[in-house]
């Protein structure tokens, strides 16, 4: 698996590092006591 890493499309890592933010937001939040 390591050294893959430059395979994978660029476009991949962008969406998988916004659904990664996506979901971490909610419980970061609370956390934080935003909510």
């Amino acid at each position: 698996m390591l050294g893959k890493a430059k395979e994978v499309h660029w476009l991949l890592w962008g969406t998988s590092v916004l659904f990664l933010v996506y979901f971490a937001i909610d419980p970061i939040e609370q956390l934080l006591g935003a909510k």
